[in-house]
């Protein structure tokens, strides 16, 4: 069950890296990256941007979600 599971989340990780080629911004591939494939906190993610604020990486992604 467990390495049913394992298995599960791995296609799952594979297939957001092909969906992430499809991002033409490289800032918000990193983001997107960061948050949902290395479980990085919006702290963390404000670190490793250089942001001012954990904010600023939030409000790219929810701004890109809802333009596409």
């Amino acid at each position: 069950m467990i390495k049913d599971k394992t298995y599960r989340l791995d296609k799952m990780r594979i297939q957001l890296e092909y969906e992430l080629n499809y991002v033409e911004n490289a800032e918000l591939r990193d983001i997107i990256r960061y948050r949902y494939n290395d479980n990085k906190t919006w702290l963390q993610i404000m670190f490793l941007m250089n942001y001012n604020s954990e904010e600023k990486a939030r409000i790219k992604i929810d701004q890109w979600f809802a333009d596409a």
